[in-house]
């Protein structure tokens, strides 16, 4: 058996307080430990397969310094994505120069039809996210690379 050792991210670690049979006392007692959930890289696997990692101190990369683009905007060589303030996307194509404005705007409105037909009702009343302030929340995290890269996840909110 062939035993990889690999880089690993934690992702988060907590205290967990269990309560086990401890022989020594003859009854259960109380025990704290640490849990942490870790991001590995297990490379590629086939369908129903398993690979067996060894996850040992001193492999774990280091999180990446947080790039100096603003707080709503993520770009790679390729795609440059910006929030907007309401939520939406600007979306800008490197290879092309296209740029796409308005993404994921959203607008809802009633139907007074049956399942068939659409008909707006009487008192129609569309509600879109056009006009709402969006929270943006930006997480830095580490790539499996030889060197750290950064990755960023977005969370939008209505404010």
């Amino acid at each position: 058996m062939v035993l990889l050792y690999v880089p690993y991210t934690v992702l988060e670690k907590y205290k967990v307080k269990d309560i086990r049979y401890n022989p020594q006392y003859g009854h259960p007692s109380p025990i704290m430990s640490y849990h942490y959930r870790l991001a590995v890289d297990a490379g590629k696997l086939p369908g129903f397969t398993w690979k067996k990692l060894l996850v040992c101190p001193g492999t774990e990369i280091q999180q990446a310094e947080p790039s100096l683009l603003p707080e709503n905007v993520m770009e790679n060589r390729f795609l440059r994505v910006t929030v907007q303030d309401n939520g939406t996307l600007e979306l800008l194509d490197k290879r092309t120069g296209r740029s796409f404005h308005r993404l994921l705007q959203l607008a809802d409105s009633g139907d007074g039809g049956e399942m068939y037909n659409y008909r707006p009702p009487m008192m129609n009343e569309i509600i879109t996210n056009f006009g709402v302030q969006a929270q943006v929340e930006k997480t830095v995290t580490a790539r499996f690379s030889p060197r750290p890269q950064s990755a960023t996840r977005w969370r939008c909110r209505p404010a």
